[in-house]
């Protein structure tokens, strides 16, 4: 199963790769968010809402979470 982060006209959605078309995973705004459920994968492969063409989407590059929380950090410490 292939899934992305994208970016849409409304926000960011988490998304699951079919073919040539990403299916949104409604009710998270990202893969981090997904991912954070012990069920990701049952809730990835069940997801059916809106689509896009996958040569027309716009994919939000995943960001290690380590590397959030030390960029987080440098800004807190200065």
């Amino acid at each position: 199963m292939k899934l992305a982060t994208l970016r849409t006209d409304r926000a960011t959605a988490a998304a699951r790769l079919d073919g040539e078309v990403f299916t949104e995973i409604e009710g998270y705004a990202d893969l981090g968010a997904l991912l954070a459920e012990e069920n990701w994968q049952q809730l990835a492969a069940d997801a059916s809402g809106p689509t896009h063409p996958a040569a027309d989407a716009e994919l939000v590059p995943a960001l290690d979470h380590q590397l959030a929380v030390d960029v987080a950090q440098v800004g807190v410490d200065g």
